[in-house]
C-alpha cells in the first residue's frame, strides 16, 4: 500500500518468497594486494628471523624430536597421537642428516647437529602461512580489506602464535590445516550458490583433504570436522524443512540426497 496524492492504493501481495540474490565475492584492488603483502612479510619474519636461536632443546621438543628420531630409526614405541606432523618432521631430519643416536630428553639440553634448525624452519614455514589465511578467510566473508588486515595482523603479532611457530611443535601444522578447512568450506559453499560445479568439486576435495591433514596431527582436528559438518548438514537439508517448498516432504529427501551437497559431504567425510 502506498499513497498517491490524497488516496492510498491497494498493491497486490506476492505469495512467492523474496529471491535472494548472492553476495558477490571480493574483487582484488591494490589495497588488498598492499594490505595481504604487509601481512605476509611481517608474518614471515616474525616466524623465521632468528630461528636457529636458542641452540638448545625448548620444552616440548624434547617429545617430538625424539619421536622423529624413533621414526627414522624405525624404533617402536607408543605415540598419542596420529603419526602424520611427526613423520612430517622425521622426512626433514632425514633429509638433514640429524643424528638418531643421541638423545634429547633434557630441556635446555644443546644440540649437536645443525639439523634442528631445519626442523624449526618447517614448522615456522607452517606457522607463517597461518595469517595469510586468516586474512583471506576474512575476505571470504565479504568483510572489507581492512577488517581482513586487522584479522591478519592480530595473528601476526600474536605472541603464543610466534613461540608455537618458532619450535619443533606439531601445533602451526595443526593451526594450519584448520584454517585451511575453514576456508576451502567457504570456498566450497560460495561455488555451490553461484553454480560453478567445477570450482565446487575442487575446494570440496581441498576441504576433505585438510580436514583428513588436521584430524591426522592431532585428535584435536577432529573439532574442525565437527563444526563444517554441523554447518555443511544444515545447509544440506534445508530445503527438506523449508515452510515455502512445494514438493512432498518424500520428494523433497529425494532431491536433498541426489544433490552435490550431499554427495560432496560424503566425499569430504570420508578420511
Amino acid at each position: 500500500m502506498f499513497r498517491e496524492g490524497h488516496h492510498y492504493v491497494m498493491m497486490p501481495v506476492s505469495d512467492e518468497p523474496p529471491k535472494v540474490r548472492p553476495v558477490a565475492p571480493f574483487e582484488w584492488n591494490r589495497l588488498s594486494t598492499s594490505l595481504l603483502s604487509i601481512v605476509s612479510f611481517a608474518s614471515f619474519v616474525t616466524r623465521l628471523y632468528r630461528v636457529d636461536f636458542p641452540a638448545n632443546v625448548l620444552f616440548d621438543e624434547v617429545h617430538f624430536v625424539s619421536m622423529a628420531q624413533w621414526y627414522v630409526a624405525r624404533k617402536y614405541f607408543f605415540d598419542i597421537h596420529p603419526p602424520l606432523g611427526k613423520l612430517i618432521l622425521a622426512f626433514v631430519l632425514k633429509l638433514s642428516g640429524f643424528h638418531t643416536d643421541v638423545p634429547y630428553r633434557d630441556i635446555g639440553k644443546e644440540y649437536g647437529h645443525p639439523g634442528y634448525i631445519y626442523m624449526r624452519y618447517t614448522q615456522a614455514f607452517w606457522g607463517a602461512w597461518l595469517p595469510i589465511v586468516a586474512f583471506l578467510t576474512v575476505r571470504e566473508l565479504n568483510l572489507s580489506a581492512h577488517a581482513s588486515f586487522i584479522a591478519g595482523s592480530l595473528v601476526v603479532l600474536e605472541l603464543s602464535m610466534q613461540i608455537i611457530s618458532r619450535a619443533i611443535l606439531l601445533d602451526s601444522f595443526l593451526y594450519l590445516t584448520i584454517a585451511l578447512s575453514f576456508y576451502s568450506a567457504l570456498r566450497m559453499w560460495r561455488f555451490h550458490r553461484t553454480g560453478q560445479s567445477r570450482k565446487f568439486w575442487i575446494w570440496t576435495v581441498i576441504c576433505g583433504c585438510m580436514m583428513g591433514c588436521a584430524f591426522s596431527t592431532k585428535h584435536t582436528g577432529l573439532g574442525v570436522i565437527g563444526i563444517v559438518g554441523v554447518i555443511h548438514l544444515i545447509r544440506t537439508f534445508q530445503p527438506v524443512f523449508s515452510a515455502s517448498a512445494e514438493q512432498p516432504l518424500p520428494v523433497r529427501i529425494q532431491n536433498v540426497l541426489r544433490s552435490k551437497l550431499f554427495v560432496s559431504g560424503v566425499c569430504a567425510f570420508q578420511r
